[in-house]
């Protein structure tokens, strides 16, 4: 969506108050991308974030959990994509929580819901093995420019429009509906940056250009 800021000045004495003239002030141009499918790319690009895949961990024992909990809450383990997972309370002869009847386990969340407390002793102990996971951390991405091309064809008449937009910058903003109902829909937003390497007088400005074929 171009956009060109346009100062003005109005007669204040006049009754109607109108404008009398007005000049070209800055321009600017965004643009935004719709999307049903989203790949590991999309994701760090709709995040601004950077894509960390991070190795299976050793196994931990007796990691000790708060005490004081109580049925219904919800434990958190240090970790996620667990596996060999063990709850057990600190008794001298620990009493193994069984999953299902004490806990309910999320593994790959890396939560487990107390159910019940009966027989065991706070504060809970578990053991678990951390497993694989790939992690994006958000908006630690640099900034960065890209050249975006729009190859389009229109599916009445097969006519043709290419678009190409020098220097787009994405941008981390908007809404971002992580559970929907519906089949997805994702945006990516961001805005156009003047190429100072091109001329203001070059066939395709400075900002971007659509190409359509010569009849």
């Amino acid at each position: 969506a171009p956009v060109q800021h346009v100062g003005r000045e109005g007669r204040q004495r006049s009754p109607d108050r109108g404008v009398a003239f007005s000049w070209a002030g800055s321009k600017a141009a965004s643009l935004s991308i719709r999307l049903r499918t989203v790949s590991d790319y999309i994701w760090t690009l709709l995040t601004g974030g950077v894509f960390t895949d991070v190795a299976a961990g050793s196994p931990v024992t007796n990691f000790t959990f708060p005490s004081g909990l109580q049925v219904g809450q919800v434990i958190k383990f240090p970790a996620m994509n667990l596996s060999a997972v063990t709850i057990k309370d600190s008794t001298g002869s620990p009493v193994t929580a069984v999953a299902g009847t004490h806990y309910e386990l999320d593994p790959v969340a890396g939560t487990a819901k107390i159910l019940s407390l009966a027989g065991l002793t706070q504060p809970l102990k578990g053991d678990y093995t951390p497993g694989a996971v790939k992690i994006i951390g958000a908006l630690k991405a640099p900034d960065v420019d890209y050249t975006l091309v729009f190859n389009g064809t229109n599916s009445v008449d097969n006519s043709r429009v290419i678009g190409e937009f020098y220097r787009f910058r994405f941008a981390a903003e908007g809404g971002m509906a992580l559970i929907q109902t519906e089949a997805g829909e994702y945006q990516l937003n961001g805005s156009l940056q003047k190429d100072e390497t091109r001329l203001v007088s070059s066939t395709g400005g400075q900002y971007y250009r659509l190409v359509q074929p010569a009849a």
